[in-house]
């Protein structure tokens, strides 16, 4: 990795082992001697799921403030943790539990969650971009609370000084507009990056993997054929990872690596906040 020329440790996690430290200082800890002692640290975690295209907006800045250094950027994320065991009893939709008469959602909640998420990491080595450069990011746009009923969106309340106390597991809260929203937000992202100069459409776009409805819900509003190859990565990452919160675009761009991929790809990331980010990719 070349342990002289990391000037920046960026870490991203909305799942982290604990309040404090943070996972930049745990990562530290555990590298030793493979990073300098006074490398820089920036720690974003609890961000929501767009945190990683703004972790690349920074490390951008940073190889251009300082071009003989490189930005380690490290996104992890261990949903499984953080979620109660499921009993074998049955399970509600909440059509039927508002038929039923019943407001306790809480059991297929947990459920879904259950189902949706996924654990993993991704780390990228960022440097200013050159010959033999595997990829060049940016540019970058980003955009957080259209409305201020909108941080109400995506939430969890328990073990912040609010509520510092919690039996059992954390709940995450998910609103029913979040679909709605997220893919309102990515239009307004999408439209502020195509707005820019020289910018053009794409060959393919990397979108969060909230879940298949967001997913065809912002493949609709970008214009975007849900069968198509242009999505096709954020499909199967869904498919075969789950929502990877702040790591599932990291997937996406490490398929793509894999796969030796040319041409121009667009990022487009939401989550809490509420908060979207969107960024071109390029393939030389």
């Amino acid at each position: 990795m070349g342990r002289d020329t990391v000037g920046l440790l960026i870490t991203v996690t909305n799942t982290a082992d604990r309040p404090l430290p943070c996972l930049g200082f745990e990562l530290m800890a555990r590298l030793g001697r493979r990073l300098r002692r006074d490398v820089n640290v920036v720690n974003m975690q609890n961000q929501g799921c767009s945190a990683l295209l703004k972790a690349l907006d920074i490390a951008r800045s940073h190889v251009e403030a300082h071009r003989r250094q490189r930005v380690l950027l490290v996104v992890a994320e261990g949903h499984t943790g953080m979620m109660r065991p499921k009993e074998a009893r049955p399970y509600f939709s909440f059509q039927e539990l508002a038929r039923a008469g019943s407001r306790d959602t809480r059991g297929t909640e947990d459920l879904i969650t259950a189902f949706l998420f996924g654990d993993g990491a991704v780390a990228l080595l960022l440097g200013s971009p050159g010959p033999g450069a595997k990829a060049v990011f940016g540019p970058l746009t980003h955009l957080s609370n259209l409305e201020a009923g909108d941080l109400e969106l995506l939430a969890m309340n328990e073990g912040g000084s609010l509520q510092p106390e919690y039996e059992g597991f954390p709940s995450y809260r998910l609103g029913v507009r979040v679909p709605e929203r997220g893919a309102a937000y990515a239009r307004r992202c999408w439209d502020a990056l195509m707005g820019l100069e020289g910018a053009r459409r794409p060959d393919f776009v990397c979108i969060h993997t909230g879940s298949r409805k967001i997913l065809d819900g912002v493949c609709d509003e970008l214009g975007f054929d849900r069968a198509g190859e242009g999505p096709s990565g954020s499909y199967g990452v869904l498919r075969e990872f789950g929502n990877l919160s702040a790591g599932s675009i990291g997937f996406m761009l490490a398929e793509h690596l894999r796969r030796g991929s040319r041409g121009t790809g667009a990022m487009v990331a939401f989550g809490a906040g509420f908060s979207a980010s969107a960024g071109l990719v390029t393939f030389p």
